[in-house]
């Protein structure tokens, strides 16, 4: 984890969502244009920048929602979801209202949250648990060198209560 720049870390997460849908707008664009029979005309073109237009933003949202549930500690995903397929639904009616003509853009936008949600969850939790290890050397390391530090300072061994307040498994 040395050397960690959460710059490069966010564009390079950011990568994934947009070439999910990238390719989801190229085969949905291609399998439209078969089987309304017109191959490689300049429909393919205008349908995959529709699709893929309106796809990066859902799939964003998605991917990134369902990074930050996977990478985090807490059992939050019970709260999430709901609100995220609450969100998707009414944002979706807004964005493209109810008339029949868009119930394919809905669908297609919908689908893909779901399928950025899940692959982002479960890239976070690979993360998450990339890193368990090493991450629990540091605190321990941390442990070591903090009770050092009070020894060699004649300071008591337990901290003061107040310095662990709000954190898990404090007391």
């Amino acid at each position: 984890m040395d050397g960690f720049n959460p710059a490069y870390f966010t564009i390079f997460e950011l990568f994934n969502p947009l070439i999910l849908v990238l390719a989801v707008s190229a085969a949905v664009s291609f399998l439209n244009l078969i089987f309304s029979g017109k191959v490689f005309g300049p429909e393919f073109k205008e349908t995959f920048f529709y699709l893929f237009l309106g796809g990066v933003p859902v799939s964003l949202v998605g991917y990134a929602i369902g990074f930050l549930t996977g990478i985090s500690r807490s059992p939050i995903l019970s709260t999430v979801l709901p609100a995220m397929l609450a969100a998707l639904g009414g944002l979706s009616v807004y964005a493209f209202g109810t008339e029949s003509k868009h119930k394919f853009m809905v669908s297609y936008c919908v689908s893909l949250v779901v399928v950025n949600l899940f692959y982002g969850t479960q890239s976070g939790s690979y993360e998450r648990e990339q890193y368990r290890e090493s991450r629990l050397k540091a605190t321990f390391e941390l442990e070591k060198r903090l009770q050092n530090y009070r020894a060699n300072r004649g300071l008591p061994e337990k901290a003061a209560d107040w310095l662990y307040l709000g954190e898990v498994g404090s007391k």
